[in-house]
């Protein structure tokens, strides 16, 4: 977007008004003299025409050092006035001044001005520049409003139809070289009407801005659907904008548009400072263990500590190098935090255990994982090992060495599992709820994440991938409907679920804030953003292929407004255990773990543990397991 001022500067250039207001200096002089001269007998033309290059040179000189222009670019501020009177007023201060110079040494005797003629002069050339300079922007502004080429553009906004904030930014607009062509209220019940009306019309316009001014960006998922049908550029109000006063300070001071952006559609809904402040000394002190810290969670979570200037210590496990280095060159600028980075594999029994045995760890916060959510049907060794076999001996080490609290995150899909991903999280949290006896001191909790649409697992990057080769997306990896919260929600959440004073023990809790999105919907705004990034106009259509995951993973309370409670975070499942004892899902899930370290395929105790599965393959494998006459029998995971 063109800035205010250099927009300004083309239509007001500073040659052209510095050309008028000396020829304007130079009249009013000669006008002042011509008046005078019917009062003051000694007036003559030959005096003045010796005074007259002196004074207007002066005066030039005065109006480029006082920065007079700068100015220019406010059409209606007394603030431009100002600055002219001061600039006449210094000039004819360093007038008299000369005068009086020269009256004293006497270097030229018809440089005499007399002061009634400064005075006149005075008022004559700042009202003739003030003049001049409103019309000749008037001038301007017609000739430019009536012949120059101006974007046409369709205004959203939630004012009133006849809010005065209306007319500051078509004003605004009008700046940019831009054209309010129609004007529609969000407010208004007629809207989708209005909307289709201009739809049916064809009416021409290049961009689309979306203006709020008291609305809150959560129901910018009732809005977009209807703008993406026109295939054109949208804009968003920008911080500076929003939900703020418009005026024409701000107006003419600061953009208030910017190019919409996914983070836009998916504001930051944990805001309130209290929720951690009541928390936030339960850290101090402690060691802290935090797997998967290069990731974009734990590494947000690190951060939100970082700023909350906790004094503690963290033990940062990671098995990429560039990713552990990055998180540690970041917390290492605390005075209070102390890190210990350790590039380490968690299926490393030895390691980790030699890791416990030096530090005294009081809290695990996991977040260490294979978390693709695509295709990992075909790699079920793999997945369970990272998924399952290292929560597992985690778990366990964590046990014997009397850890406090052990947090881990899962995925919303465990509740009704369809991928191995989500088979191998659900089995890790029945094992850690299996760990939770009155004889154990460690508090083991896991939680379930919705989709956190800005990191790699999230499936938008898989989206994005899709449509940008121009090939189907595969419906069956999303529901219908999803829920998507922002890593620094999760992170905000995690800092409250792992302080002491948390109410949560020995629980299985669901991250209960984000927005729900159609997923269709969501594919069709990635395109319009990929194809505006682009700078492509081409209308393309997004492709599917299958059929979407059975049921939807949304929350009722997903659109509730945070208040200082910090229970409404988290909702407490009280689903489905299986119906063993705790130490038999344990036995369980050694042997799964044994058959799984040993390349055997048996997945046949997975279906002991788990009972409810959404529809794919692991359904199928249930049904079969379910319907066996045998019950030795071995029942094997075939890829696709």
């Amino acid at each position: 977007m063109i800035s205010e001022n250099k927009t300004q500067e083309k239509l007001f250039p500073i040659s052209l008004l510095f050309f008028i207001d000396a020829v304007l200096t130079a009249c009013s002089f000669i006008v002042s003299y011509a008046l005078c001269s019917f009062i003051l007998e000694d007036i003559n033309a030959h005096s003045m025409l010796i005074q007259l290059p002196i004074v207007v040179s002066l005066t030039c000189i005065i109006f480029l050092f006082i920065g007079i222009y700068k100015g220019i670019v406010n059409t209606n501020r007394l603030n431009e006035v100002y600055s002219i009177f001061n600039a006449i007023c210094l000039a004819n201060i360093l007038t008299i001044v000369l005068v009086v110079v020269n009256g004293k040494l006497i270097l030229e005797e018809n440089l005499m001005v007399p002061l009634a003629i400064i005075i006149v002069h005075s008022i004559l050339s700042f009202s003739a520049l003030v003049a001049s300079r409103f019309l000749y922007k008037n001038l301007v502004v017609k000739l430019i409003r009536n012949y120059s080429v101006l974007k046409n553009i369709l205004l959203i906004h939630d004012l009133p139809s006849n809010n005065e904030n209306i007319s500051l930014l078509e004003n605004n607009f009008f700046s940019r070289k831009k054209k309010i062509v129609s004007s529609l209220s969000t407010t208004s019940k007629d809207f989708k009407t209005e909307i289709s009306t201009i739809e049916s019309n064809q009416k021409s316009f290049d961009e689309i801005h979306l203006y709020q001014h008291n609305s809150s960006r959560d129901n910018l998922w009732d809005v977009i659907p209807s703008l993406l049908k026109f295939n054109k550029a949208i804009y968003i109000s920008s911080d500076v904008g929003f939900n703020s006063d418009l005026d024409s300070e701000s107006l003419t001071a600061k953009r208030i548009f910017k190019r919409l952006s996914l983070p836009d559609l998916f504001p930051q809904r944990v805001k309130s400072k209290k929720i951690f402040s009541d928390f936030s000394n339960d850290y101090n002190g402690k060691t802290i263990l935090v797997t998967g810290a290069g990731g974009c969670i734990a590494s947000e979570f690190l951060k939100e500590l970082f700023n909350s200037e906790v004094k503690a210590k963290f033990i940062l496990l990671d098995n990429s190098e560039t990713a552990l280095a990055e998180v540690v060159t970041f917390m290492k600028n605390s005075k209070n935090i102390k890190v210990i980075p350790k590039l380490l594999d968690l299926k490393e029994k030895k390691s980790l255990e030699k890791l416990f045995s030096i530090y005294n760890i009081s809290l695990v916060l996991h977040t260490a994982g294979n978390n693709s959510p695509e295709g990992l049907n075909e790699t079920i060794s793999k997945v369970m090992q990272e998924n399952l076999i290292a929560t597992k001996l985690l778990a366990d080490i964590s046990k014997r060495n009397g850890v406090e609290k052990f947090i881990f995150c899962s995925t919303s899909g465990a509740d009704c599992p369809r991928t191995t991903l989500e088979v191998s999280k659900r089995l890790a949290e029945v094992y850690l709820y299996s760990l939770n006896t009155p004889e154990n001191k460690t508090n083991f909790i896991s939680i379930r994440l919705n989709r956190v649409y800005d990191t790699n697992g999230s499936g938008l990057k898989y989206m994005k991938s899709q449509i940008e080769f121009e090939k189907p997306i595969n419906r069956s990896y999303f529901s219908e409907k999803e829920m998507y919260s922002g890593k620094r929600d999760v992170a905000k959440a995690l800092l409250v679920l792992c302080a002491d004073k948390s109410p949560f023990v020995n629980s299985i809790l669901t991250f209960n804030i984000g927005i729900s999105v159609a997923t269709e919907l969501l594919a069709e705004v990635i395109l319009h953003l990929n194809l505006r990034a682009q700078g492509n106009g081409k209308i393309k259509e997004v492709s599917f292929i299958d059929s979407f995951k059975n049921g939807s993973l949304v929350h009722n309370e997903s659109m509730f407004k945070i208040n200082e409670d910090s229970n409404r975070l988290f909702k407490v499942e009280t689903d489905l255990m299986p119906d063993f004892s705790k130490f038999q899902i344990q036995q369980k899930v050694e042997n799964l773990c044994i058959n799984l370290l040993f390349d055997q395929d048996d997945v046949s105790l997975v279906f002991d543990l788990i009972n409810n599965f959404n529809s794919d393959q692991w359904e199928n494998l249930c049904k079969l397991q379910q319907q066996k006459p045998n019950q030795t029998r071995i029942i094997k995971l075939q890829s696709k």
